[in-house]
């Protein structure tokens, strides 16, 4: 992270990736994505470098929301076969 580098709540994040935010917090304990703790509280922040290497592994299909595992939807359009 640099000085001044934007960072995003996981709600935004969550809006970003059209996911839920629990969903947004399962991807930090799995450790698909790296946030930033406040100190003295539960609240995360996301680096915009990091919300762009997610952004990446969405592209290439890395990571995606366990909705579209239920639901067949992918936000390429396709249909997951």
């Amino acid at each position: 992270m640099t000085l001044g580098e934007k960072l995003y709540t996981s709600h935004e994040v969550a809006e970003m990736f059209g996911v839920h935010v629990t969903t947004v917090r399962e991807w930090v304990k799995n450790g698909r994505v790296t946030a930033i703790r406040l100190a003295g509280t539960s609240r995360m922040r996301f680096s915009e470098a990091e919300v762009r290497r997610l952004a990446g592994d969405f592209a290439d299909g890395t990571v995606k929301s366990d909705a579209w595992e239920r639901t067949g939807y992918r936000p390429d359009g396709g249909d997951g076969a």
